[in-house]
């Protein structure tokens, strides 16, 4: 499982939002599960050891400072299965009936 890991190393610095997802969603599938969660969100989930990293990541941070979600390499380089939680869209552009503190 740990060579399979490997696949979290996949550079994805340079895409659009939509081709950022699709890579995401085939590298996870490889390795797991990954779950719509309405428009603005999904969910993945990769089984590789007993300790497991939870995360709530933007995919906007994502793409813009790593080019990857910032737990691929922190799972891959432990060796941990991941449960990641993504929101599509920035802090700033919440819903308008949503309050931003």
């Amino acid at each position: 499982m740990q060579d399979d890991l490997e696949l979290f190393s996949t550079p994805l610095s340079g895409l659009d939002r939509d081709d950022w997802t699709d890579k995401v969603t085939e590298i996870v599938d490889v390795l797991g599960h990954v779950q719509p969660l309405e428009d603005d969100h999904f969910a993945t989930f990769v089984y590789a050891g007993k300790t497991l990293l939870v995360t709530f990541e933007s995919m906007a941070f994502g793409r813009q400072k790593a080019g990857t979600p910032i737990s691929f390499p922190l799972a891959r380089d432990h060796g941990w299965s991941h449960l990641g939680f993504f929101a599509k869209r920035r802090l700033g552009s919440a819903p308008p009936h949503l309050k931003i503190f």
